[in-house]
C-alpha cells in the first residue's frame, strides 16, 4: 500500500473517531485505473476493519467506518457514474433506515458491489492495455541543482510494555492514530513473550489515541472510538507503558 493510501485510511480511521468522514481528494497525475485499484485496495482493508468491529459486538461502529469510507473515496470513482450511483444510493437508503446492525450490513454490500465493479474495471483496462513501443536512448538531460531539505523536528523511535492485569501479552497490536495532524497517520507494533513492543517507524511528534487488538483485552482498547488511551510524543523517546484492566 502506498503512502498516500496509508494517509487515506488513517482519514478513514479519524471518520471513525470524529464521526466525519475527512475530504480526501486523490493525488493528482493518476490514472483513471490507478484510481479504481486505490478504491479498491483501500475498500478492502476498510471492510475487513469494519468486520471485525461488526463481530465485535460494535455494529454502530463499523457502519460510521463504512459511510466514512464510501464518502471519502467518492472523489476516486467520479469518472464511473454508475459506481458512483451506486454509492449514493446506498449512503440514502441507510441514512433513512433504523437499526445499526441492517445498516452496517447494507453498506457492507455496497462495498463489496463496489469493489466488484472496480476489479471489473480494472481488469477490462490491463486486456485493452497496447503493446509498448520500442524504448529510444533519450539525450541526457542537465543535472538538477539540488536544493535544500528542511530540517525537520526530531522523531524518537518509541518503545514500550504492555500489561494486561498485571501480565505482559504477547502477539498483541498496540496502534497510534495522529490526532492533531491534518491528513492523520496510522503506526503499529506487536507485542513480543514479554509483552514489550517497539515501533519500526519514527513517530512524529504531536498528540496520538491509541488503541490495544489482543487476546483477552477488554473491547473498550480494541477501536479508535472507544479507546480512552491518549498519549503525547515529545522529542525524547519515553517509554509508553500500557496496563490494562
Amino acid at each position: 500500500m502506498s503512502i498516500w493510501q496509508r494517509l487515506l485510511l488513517g482519514a478513514l480511521l479519524m471518520a471513525a473517531l470524529t464521526g466525519e468522514a475527512v475530504a480526501q481528494m486523490p493525488p493528482a497525475g493518476l490514472t483513471a485505473t490507478q484510481l479504481e485499484q486505490s478504491a479498491a485496495d483501500v475498500l478492502k482493508d476498510v471492510h475487513n476493519r469494519g468486520a471485525d468491529l461488526y463481530n465485535r459486538g460494535d455494529p454502530a461502529a463499523a457502519y460510521r467506518m463504512y459511510e466514512g469510507a464510501l464518502s471519502v473515496v467518492r472523489p476516486f470513482v467520479a469518472h464511473r457514474p454508475a459506481i458512483l450511483k451506486a454509492i449514493e444510493d446506498g449512503l440514502n437508503e441507510t441514512a433513512k433506515t433504523d437499526g445499526a446492525k441492517i445498516q452496517a450490513f447494507r453498506l457492507h454490500e455496497v462495498i463489496e458491489q463496489v469493489r466488484a465493479d472496480l476489479k471489473a474495471e480494472v481488469a477490462r483496462a490491463a486486456e485493452a492495455k497496447p503493446a509498448e513501443a520500442p524504448k529510444t536512448s533519450p539525450l541526457p538531460l542537465p543535472k538538477p541543482v539540488e536544493t535544500p531539505k528542511p530540517v525537520e523536528k526530531p522523531s524518537p523511535m518509541l518503545a514500550g510494555k504492555l500489561l494486561v492485569k498485571g501480565k505482559p501479552l504477547e502477539a498483541a497490536d498496540v496502534t497510534l492514530v495522529t490526532l492533531d495532524q491534518k491528513l492523520p497517520r496510522v503506526f503499529t507494533a506487536t507485542t513480543n513473550d514479554r509483552g514489550e513492543f517497539q515501533f519500526a517507524d519514527a513517530i512524529p511528534l504531536g498528540q496520538y489515541a491509541a488503541m490495544v487488538t489482543g487476546k483477552g483485552v477488554s473491547a473498550r482498547y480494541t477501536t479508535v472510538g472507544t479507546s480512552p488511551l491518549r498519549i503525547e510524543v515529545g522529542a525524547s523517546a519515553t517509554p509508553l507503558n500500557f496496563e490494562l484492566e
